[in-house]
């Protein structure tokens, strides 16, 4: 299969750590030990064709199981940040790229968010 660098818009995880209890509980629910340093990656999302046949059945699942765990969210992750009722497919994208060991590179400017975009 020929794999290639991904490119991402800005995205960082929050130094609190709440992203990344994100990812950890996710994680580990599928059993994947692979994601011990995910990338940050907000969409758009450009990948090879052979990645993406990797990461879109998972991304769907994770995403599944983020939304259909809602009941046990602590309820920081239902917060502003990182709001997890609307970022859900988000951390399901993050968690099926890492599983597939994608990598990205940060495209500042594939999208333009209001003080995220620094020149």
């Amino acid at each position: 299969r020929r794999r290639g660098v991904a490119q991402r818009a800005f995205f960082s995880l929050d130094a609190r750590g709440t992203h990344r209890a994100i990812v950890s509980r996710y994680a580990a629910m599928a059993r994947v030990t692979t994601c011990a340093a995910p990338d940050a990656a907000a969409v758009p999302y450009v990948l090879t064709f052979a990645d993406w046949r990797c990461v879109a059945p998972l991304w769907v699942n994770f995403t599944r199981a983020i939304v259909s765990d809602a009941p046990q969210w602590p309820p920081a992750w239902r917060r502003a940040s990182p709001r997890l009722q609307w970022t859900a497919e988000m951390f399901g994208y993050v968690l099926g790229a890492c599983t597939c060991g994608v990598r990205h590179d940060m495209q500042r400017f594939l999208q333009a968010v209001p003080g995220a975009n620094v020149t």
